[in-house]
């Protein structure tokens, strides 16, 4: 993963349901096995103008509890362990900002990695440390959901299995321009998350689509000033990733939808091109060119035995009834 993507300091970061901040500066105690895991952690703090003794406000901020035990430096990432207030185990990875990017930290707990992002101190102005969550991984029972938190859009990403991905992109309904003090994209958190790690290779996009808007609350008029609603089910076939189904609205507005029936993928595009997917049978029509795309790879048999006329006319019938969803 690319860290310096998740801390620029151009992002927004006002986020009522991620932002977390304290004003009690009291020193808490850090106690390091070794003074060099003491100098990372010196360093780190001072990076953003801040002092050793407010990483353990950093640190509480993330929902640890201090005081706090830490040891195993891994010098090549920045790693190590710590041990609670509460005597659990997690491990933090300290990642170094610069005049672009702001420093953060990752937390791994059981089975959830977060990435918080921090502040800097201000010499001239009155500061509080603080943290914003703008990464979170939850890893459980084979899958993997990857969640990109952001005042504007959130992104998520389901890994299900070694072959199969659902990817959610939602747009904060107008944008920047939101006047909602609670960020519309990331309501509900911990719900819709829970529902995306339910889900199997099974998945229907048009269900999971109708799930998913219902748990966040979104209105017709909350999707009709969204940028951008993206649900796509992807599978990979050897180096191959296969669109299998598919919604992409703008501001309300159906762009794309593919359906998977009985293995066949029927993909409609607004602009009147149309795909279709099964097995080794692939059809591609260009409506601007007017032109179409028929392959078929195989044996011998499986392609003298093949039938392009019926295939292409059966197609040609399905994609006609799912052009209203894009019309």
């Amino acid at each position: 993963m690319n860290l310096r993507k998740f801390f620029s300091r151009n992002q927004e970061t006002a986020n009522r349901l991620t932002l977390k901040t304290v004003s009690d500066q009291a020193e808490k105690e850090v106690l390091c096995d070794t003074s060099k895991l003491k100098e990372l952690i010196t360093k780190w703090t001072q990076n953003e103008g801040w002092k050793f003794e407010d990483f353990a406000t950093f640190v509480e901020l993330t929902g640890i509890k201090t005081p706090i035990k830490l040891s195993d430096l891994n010098d090549e990432d920045y790693s190590f362990k710590c041990v609670t207030a509460l005597n659990t185990e997690v491990t933090i990875h300290l990642y170094f900002g610069n005049w672009v990017h702001s420093s953060g930290l990752w937390v791994t707990e059981g089975e959830e990695t977060r990435l918080y992002a921090t502040n800097r101190n201000y010499e001239r102005i009155k500061t509080v440390p603080e943290v914003i969550l703008q990464v979170r991984t939850i890893t459980r029972n084979g899958k993997e959901l990857s969640s990109y938190y952001c005042k504007t859009f959130c992104h998520r990403t389901l890994k299900l299995d070694d072959t199969h991905m659902l990817k959610v992109e939602i747009d904060e309904p107008y944008g920047a321009l939101s006047n909602n003090p609670d960020t519309a994209v990331l309501k509900n958190c911990q719900q819709v998350e829970e529902y995306l790690l339910s889900l199997d290779n099974s998945l229907v996009i048009a269900q999971v689509y109708d799930k998913v808007m219902e748990l966040l609350g979104f209105s017709d008029e909350d999707i009709s000033n969204s940028k951008k609603i993206l649900f796509s089910y992807i599978e990979t076939v050897g180096e191959e990733q296969r669109m299998r189904s598919k919604i992409f609205k703008k501001n309300g507005v159906m762009q794309e939808y593919a359906i998977l029936e009985n293995g066949e993928t029927f993909h409609v595009s607004r602009n009147g091109s149309w795909k279709y997917l099964y097995n080794n049978t692939r059809i591609v029509y260009f409506k601007e060119q007017d032109r179409y795309l028929f392959s078929i790879s195989g044996s011998e048999g499986n392609i003298t035995t093949s039938t392009p006329s019926e295939t292409m006319n059966r197609v040609k019938e399905r994609i006609s009834r799912l052009m209203d969803f894009v019309k």
